[in-house]
């Protein structure tokens, strides 16, 4: 049935992304904001058509320029706008998105996490994910009857998302101790690396705006309130010493937000965007949605939201 459904529908999106049949609704839509995460090398030519087709059927414009219209009626006539953005600061989005980016003049956010960068760490999830899926059946196996968690690497992380914050630092020690052999593959380091400060310093402000996305990436309404304010306002403070640029925008980690983390944000920051949840549009909370992979997909999407 879904081999049926995709077969249908796939000279329709042709179509879309021909620029045939683009439907009313779709023009009159609001605003959006594009997220994606890491791009590898494999991905390049895949994300230059995505960038091209957004290019011609939106106005593509910074981030800023959304959050500033929030609230605001739009002017008839107006194209619909959109704003790309990209979460965690990987390598590959400054060595693969940047180099498309600048050369198709297209703006965009990349959302950094300064205390990882720091200590050339990455983020906890793809750490342990890696971990789990490195570690044997019968290890994976031990360790969720110790810890009471699933079986399964993704599960296991799914589950680790939702412990208090000091419990699931001991669960990460517990995790790296049990698999102390685990050496990150190339490939490893091409999917999960950060980029480095030089990096960053070397993105032209015209083009990339860099942003937050805290410290280390935790589940923020899992922390104390102290360790929501550290996480919120040191990461802003780093950034803007270390590249020596303003740093406007948030992004929270996994889509989480409860009150306390809303009023730091809204202390520390003009804007955030958030993933993962249907939310009212407003300032502090601009949703963003995950770049479908492929081409045609993203057509359809855009034309059937």
């Amino acid at each position: 049935m879904l081999f049926a459904r995709t077969w249908v529908r796939a000279p329709q999106a042709l179509g879309y992304w021909l620029g045939l049949g683009q439907t009313r609704a779709f023009e009159r839509g609001a605003d959006i904001i594009f997220l994606r995460h890491g791009t590898p090398r494999g991905t390049a030519t895949l994300l230059e058509r995505q960038l091209r087709y957004l290019r011609r059927v939106f106005t593509l414009v910074p981030l800023s320029e959304v959050a500033a219209s929030i609230g605001a009626a739009r002017s008839p006539g107006r194209r619909r706008r959109a704003a790309i953005v990209f979460d965690d600061g990987l390598r590959s989005n400054v060595r693969v998105a940047y180099p498309i980016l600048r050369t198709l003049g297209i703006p965009a956010t990349f959302f950094v996490c300064p205390g990882l960068i720091e200590e050339r760490r990455w983020l906890w999830t793809h750490e342990a994910r890696r971990r789990l899926q490195f570690a044997a059946p019968s290890l994976r196996e031990d360790l969720a009857r110790e810890l009471g968690a699933p079986v399964g690497p993704e599960a296991f992380v799914e589950w680790m998302k939702k412990l208090p914050f000091p419990r699931r630092t001991r669960v990460e020690a517990t995790l790296r101790h049990a698999t102390a052999a685990f050496a990150p593959s190339e490939a490893d380091h091409e999917a999960f690396d950060l980029a480095g400060w030089d990096e960053l310093r070397r993105l032209d402000p015209a083009i990339v705006a860099v942003g937050s996305h805290t410290m280390t990436h935790p589940i923020l309404p899992s922390m104390s309130a102290g360790e929501i304010e550290a996480e919120l306002r040191d990461s802003r403070h780093m950034i803007e010493a270390k590249l020596a640029r303003p740093v406007e925008f948030f992004s929270y980690p996994n889509g989480d937000v409860d009150e306390r983390t809303l009023a730091g944000v809204r202390r520390h920051y003009r804007a955030a965007v958030i993933c993962n949840a249907e939310t009212p549009v407003e300032r502090y909370l601009m949703r963003d949605v995950h770049l479908p992979r492929g081409v045609l997909s993203l057509a359809w999407t855009l034309n059937h939201p």
